[in-house]
């Protein structure tokens, strides 16, 4: 090999080596926690379910966490619409705090429906993606509802 051809092949070895190198004290890859169900009465007629949670973090979106809320709900006397308002809570160990929502509604066609802005409000069809500015380290998160409900809880290690 002649020296160019060696400082080609260096300079090509350099450039991979690097890109596989993960910056230290950073998992490879993302954490993903499920809530304990939330079980709720819902508006509409005799209407009420689960709403189902699951939380994401990733080292490469340090301090945030991604929270996917899914509802099924149910009426009684067969089809129709029902919705809830979904509220994610979270507390961290040094008293940092919050919260977002969104308001689901389920009308029995299971079609995907992009989430949109009304009255100050977020509504979405059965589920809805939350993403929340947490912070690092470990954090305290709940599900509660606008009606009726025994919440649903997870613990976020956020990166």
């Amino acid at each position: 090999m002649t020296g160019r051809h060696a400082l080609v092949a260096g300079i090509g070895f350099a450039v991979v080596g690097a890109a596989l190198v993960v910056p230290p004290g950073h998992a490879a890859a993302s954490t993903t926690v499920r809530y304990s169900p939330t079980y709720t009465l819902a508006d509409g007629p005799a209407c009420g379910g689960v709403v189902r949670g699951t939380v994401s973090t990733h080292p490469m979106t340090p301090g945030r966490a991604t929270v996917y809320v899914a509802a099924d709900l149910y009426r009684l006397g067969g089809p129709g619409v029902c919705s809830v308002t979904v509220t994610v809570h979270w507390r961290g160990a040094r008293g940092a705090s919050g919260a977002k929502s969104a308001t689901l509604v389920v009308d029995g066609t299971h079609r995907p429906r992009p989430c949109v802005q009304r009255m100050g409000r977020t509504f979405c069809g059965e589920t809805a993606e939350l993403r929340l500015m947490t912070g690092r380290g470990q954090l305290d998160s709940w599900i509660t509802t606008s009606h009726p409900h025994l919440a649903g809880r997870a613990v976020i290690n956020a990166f």
